[in-house]
């Protein structure tokens, strides 16, 4: 119960009363003028050469040129979004509408460009910004290739399976020796369920099972190598 105390406090810390399903709390993105952006427009951003009137749609995509990474996926290892359906089943769901992207309050969800209009599919880019937990992306997909998860500590705790803590000790303080820090577990919304501090460096010992994959703790880590990673969990999300 301690876990989903924190968990709570956590959400409820960044919720306000006007927020609806769909719309950023943290105030963080802006809605797009006159809705969501073209289909074809995401495609020229995503690296598509503008022809007759893709040109023009490309200047209607430039607000969400943000959400789009220039890398090439690996389907295999990316990190998905929480409620992401096995792979596969959520490739075939997804259809690159980008409204995920766009009411992620910390812009963790982006696209990789592709050389079609449906070939970006999103990921999460956990090392430049961590997944918060609103499940505002969730409530946003329209197709259910994200199945829809409430902003609840229980929910959360029990359906979310983004992806599992890979710790590097040579490159974590206390476990080198190098010093104290506690950062991953402080910023834990679901505390010693997932990681806990042990021996008398206060080393973190993390536990995959009861992670969600967030990656506040990657986020939080001093070290520039980061000494932990959110790995994609064998076949998907559990």
């Amino acid at each position: 119960m301690h876990r989903l105390h924190r968990l709570r406090r956590r959400l409820q810390s960044r919720a306000r009363p006007d927020d609806r399903p769909g719309r950023c709390g943290l105030r963080a993105v802006r809605p797009l003028r006159g809705g969501l952006p073209d289909r074809r427009a995401v495609a020229v951003v995503r690296g598509e050469a503008p022809v007759n009137r893709r040109g023009l749609l490309a200047l209607a995509a430039g607000a969400v040129s943000g959400l789009l990474v220039r890398r090439s996926p690996s389907a295999a290892g990316e990190l998905r979004p929480p409620g992401a359906l096995p792979p596969g089943a959520f490739e075939r769901a997804c259809i690159g509408c980008v409204r995920c992207a766009e009411v992620c309050p910390t812009r963790a969800i982006r696209f990789p460009p592709g050389a079609g209009l449906d070939a970006g599919h999103p990921f999460l880019a956990l090392r430049e910004s961590a997944c918060v937990l609103c499940m505002a992306c969730t409530e946003a997909c329209p197709t259910g290739a994200l199945a829809r998860i409430p902003p609840v500590p229980e929910r959360i705790a029990a359906e979310v399976r983004i992806g599992v803590p890979v710790l590097d000790r040579k490159a974590c303080l206390p476990w080198s020796g190098q010093g104290v820090c506690r950062l991953c577990a402080y910023v834990c919304p679901l505390g010693t369920a997932a990681v806990e501090l042990v021996g008398p460096q206060q080393a973190p010992l993390f536990h995959p099972e009861g992670c969600v994959g967030c990656g506040l703790c990657e986020e939080a880590c001093p070290e520039e190598a980061r000494a932990v990673r959110i790995r994609a969990r064998p076949g998907g999300e559990a």
